[in-house]
């Protein structure tokens, strides 16, 4: 069958296919058979150019999704995984130089858990000489439960770290602290004594360090990741991962300190509040890196 338009100067032909259905073909009429096959060959070109673009969209789309089914699968696995969180982070604590774990309370509750529950045979006691201190825990063993001799230089770090971290702090410059074996702390009172809440009673022979009133701040390894510990210099400079900073007593407010650590160490300034001094401080010195 065969159509003529006159408006558009077209021959619409209906031809049979191999399979034997009707196409319909538009010719020009003003057009011999090479120009009108040219046509038909560029008019071709430009639908497998569009197909082509289609197909390349859709191929794109699908890579996108899959990126971002990928990434959300990677987000949700981020949110649903949990960073190890140790036992002695519920209170002060540090590792001494040797490896040694060191708690102190963070208030009169907590000063009675870590004597009661953690201060064990082999164990040793420290606390400064000052109203107003945490209670500290020398354990005779290592973050993985194994066995480690309580050394003369861990003594001297815990007393520092007991020291630091008391009302001292916004006092002086240095102070007394001492350590005792484990029998000799005790909470029952003798007739007539009355001893408050995350207090406790020291019989016998105190060993007295003098200390200087100074506190190391720096990332560690533990385990498998990272934790901002906060201690005696000696103790945080064996142990920093990317450098540390050295405070003393100062003016500068707690809140200031911990904003201008937490950039550096990039942690939140949550983090470094619990391990700063109670008071305000100043920055002496960075170990590895600058302030900016």
């Amino acid at each position: 069958m065969t159509l003529f338009e006159p408006t558009t100067n077209e021959l619409v032909i209906s031809l049979p296919d191999e399979m034997g259905n009707s196409m319909e073909i538009s010719l020009n009429f003003r057009k011999n058979v090479s120009e009108n096959a040219d046509k038909k060959y560029e008019d071709s070109k430009k639908i497998q150019e569009k197909l082509n673009g289609a197909l390349e969209a859709i191929e794109q789309t699908k890579q996108q999704l899959t990126t971002n089914k990928d990434i959300k699968v990677e987000e949700k696995t981020k949110k649903v995984t949990h960073e190890r969180q140790w036992w002695f982070e519920r209170f002060r604590w540090f590792l001494s130089t040797e490896g040694n774990i060191v708690v102190a309370g963070r208030d009169a509750s907590s000063n009675d858990a870590v004597v009661k529950k953690y201060l064990k045979e082999g164990d040793r006691y420290a606390h400064a000489d000052i109203h107003g201190a945490p209670s500290c825990v020398i354990k005779s063993k290592g973050i993985n439960d194994e066995n480690i001799s309580i050394s003369e230089r861990t003594l001297q770090e815990a007393c520092m770290f007991a020291a630091s971290f008391s009302r001292a702090w916004n006092q002086f410059g240095e102070a007394s602290a001492y350590w005792v074996l484990p029998e000799q702390v005790s909470k029952t009172p003798e007739s007539g004594e009355f001893i408050p809440k995350g207090a406790f009673i020291i019989r016998g022979k105190r060993n007295y360090v003098r200390s200087k009133l100074e506190v190391a701040v720096g990332l560690i390894a533990l385990g498998e990741g990272e934790k901002l510990m906060g201690g005696p210099v000696s103790a945080i400079s064996t142990r920093a991962v990317n450098g540390y900073a050295i405070l003393i007593p100062g003016r500068t407010k707690k809140s200031m300190i911990a904003q201008t650590l937490a950039k550096a160490f990039h942690v939140s300034t949550e983090q470094v509040e619990k391990v700063l001094p109670p008071g305000e401080c100043s920055i002496v010195k960075t170990i590895g890196f600058e302030l900016s």
